[in-house]
């Protein structure tokens, strides 16, 4: 009878796995472990590659820095849009090309031109309203 991977105990499943990990490439080692273990070829294949993978995540150096999402409300992204309008000073269309790298969004050229073209409302507006923003963990 033929053993499936989870009635292997977990040494077997470690040597299995190990083995067909260091000896991959050469002929015949997956069949000559399914027969010793009596365990289909796959169950082998199976092994080895979830070992590849622990391997693989606890070795493998991520180049990407650790990332943090920021919650932003609308009120928010009108400040951002005058204060980039007024302070850089950024093109609406510039606007709209930072917004998805800055905040994750897109607004429309016209919806920041609606925003910029009336800032000293939207500034009065806006102060009476508190910093909605918010950071949330990834």
């Amino acid at each position: 009878m033929s053993q499936t991977a989870t009635t292997l105990p977990p040494s077997s499943k470690r040597h299995i796995a190990l083995t067909a990990l260091v000896d991959q490439g050469q002929h015949g080692v997956i069949a000559e472990l399914a027969r010793t273990y009596g365990v289909h070829r796959q169950v082998v294949y199976t092994l080895r590659e979830r070992a590849d993978d622990a391997l693989t995540a606890t070795f493998e150096v991520s180049n990407d820095p650790p990332r943090a999402m920021v919650s932003v409300a609308e009120p928010d992204l009108k400040r951002a849009a005058i204060a980039l309008r007024v302070m850089a000073p950024v093109s609406v269309r510039d606007i709209g090309e930072l917004f998805p790298v800055l905040f994750g969004i897109t607004w429309s050229t016209g919806k920041i031109q609606g925003v910029c073209s009336h800032p000293v409302g939207w500034a009065a507006q806006l102060r009476r309203e508190p910093f909605a923003g918010h950071i949330v963990a990834p």
